[in-house]
């Protein structure tokens, strides 16, 4: 059984509700459920943070609260940010050496020259063949991505 209460929000924790609300109901496949009201949001969000701060707490009893919250707060997270997109870009620049032996296969394929790999070029210069294959793939992937995201959240299902 649940026990309800009623929690007054400062001013300053009142505009954030506000604010991630409006940008959720905005962005709503970014989260794993369809939020239909600020009380959810807050529980959502209140339980989440809970569930970690009791985990915390059950691995190590004696940390203290303002030693959590540098944990959570702590600009070494813009550095984990920063290694993530370190890793994201080595991962597209993965894809496009895929890419450009795809389209090198396609070349050898049709020509019957095993050595087609010299004559590509770069698919960001605009007007070469590579180009108009690597265009036409970007803009497959992101129309496929816009209906797969409309599909979740008309759904109310998470992307996971």
């Amino acid at each position: 059984m649940s026990e309800r209460s009623t929690i007054k929000l400062t001013q300053g924790n009142g505009e954030k509700v506000n604010q991630l609300y409006n940008f959720l109901s905005q962005n709503s496949f970014l989260f794993n459920q369809t939020i239909k009201s600020k009380a959810a949001l807050v529980n959502q969000l209140l339980g989440d943070y809970l569930s970690i701060l009791i985990q915390k707490w059950s691995d190590d009893p004696k940390l203290m609260y303002s030693d959590f919250k540098k944990q959570l707060i702590n600009k070494k997270v813009s550095d984990r940010n920063k290694e993530v997109i370190r890793l994201e870009h080595g991962n597209r620049d993965l894809l496009n050496m895929i890419f450009y032996l795809l389209m090198d296969t396609n070349q050898s394929m049709i020509r019957r020259d095993m050595r087609s790999y010299e004559k590509l070029d770069s698919m960001y210069h605009v007007g070469n063949a590579q180009n108009d294959i690597y265009a036409a793939l970007a803009n497959l992937v992101k129309q496929d991505n816009q209906e797969l995201f409309k599909k979740l959240s008309k759904n109310g299902k998470g992307l996971l």
